[in-house]
């Protein structure tokens, strides 16, 4: 199957012992469709990654990437990345506020274009008051605002864990110390030259688990990279 893989299917995961199985049960996809499943378990604490190995056992499809230590979702996605084999690639978090469902939807859209980058955006529906606190709400906002002055053209959400793009973007993504790695990616989408496109996705509350994105580091971590990425494409 080495080298015929048409889809790279990246899950990031930290304590999502409750919703990786799930997730990956609910990926559907044609039959004919020769894809791969790379799990990442970034240094979960529960049964992540007894889950994902039962899961591997299970799904000659799946394969999983193990770190013993929690090492952010950048580091777990660069080495993800370097293992991937599919023509193109799709990130998909394991939490379930974005259904895996998407997956299929967005490998579709990107089949009936030019090679792009294509990300989810949770602000076209209604969103509930409860799901995204106020203050990581505000922070979207504020970057989606710059982005899209640094893109020229229109972003209303930056950190939406779902992202398609075709393997040679790779190349152009220059990797930095945030634990988040979403403005990295699309930094190297404009630098590659590949139309970026919105998809509208419905954002759900977790059933299980807490939100990885902690306001107070995360933000100044993401705040720093902004900074970086206004140098970088020279507003």
């Amino acid at each position: 199957m080495k080298g015929n893989i048409e889809l790279s299917i990246i899950i990031p995961c930290y304590n999502e012992e409750r919703n990786l199985e799930e997730t990956i049960k609910r990926i559907s996809l044609p039959e004919n469709l020769v894809y791969e499943i790379i799990i990442v378990n970034d240094g979960s604490q529960d049964k992540t990654k007894e889950i994902a190995e039962k899961i591997v056992r299970e799904n000659k499809k799946a394969k999983l990437l193990n770190f013993e230590e929690n090492k952010g979702k950048t580091v777990g996605l660069k080495e993800a990345l370097s293992t991937a084999q599919g023509r193109t690639i799709i990130i998909h978090d394991a939490d379930l506020t974005v259904a895996p469902e998407y997956i299929s939807l967005f490998y579709k859209q990107a089949c009936k274009s030019e090679p792009a980058f294509f990300m989810g955006t949770r602000f076209k529906f209604k969103i509930e008051k409860s799901t995204i606190p106020l203050k990581n709400l505000i922070s979207n906002k504020i970057t989606a605002k710059i982005f899209s002055l640094l893109l020229s053209q229109k972003i209303t959400d930056t950190l939406c864990g779902t992202k398609l793009f075709p393997k040679e973007l790779i190349k152009f993504i220059n990797f930095s110390s945030c634990r988040w790695p979403d403005f990295d990616l699309i930094i190297a989408a404009k630098k590659a030259g590949l139309t970026i496109k919105e998809i509208p996705v419905r954002y759900s509350s977790r059933k299980y688990g807490t939100s990885k994105m902690k306001i107070y580091p995360d933000s100044w971590q993401l705040f720093k990279r902004l900074l970086k990425a206004i140098w970088e494409l020279k507003i």
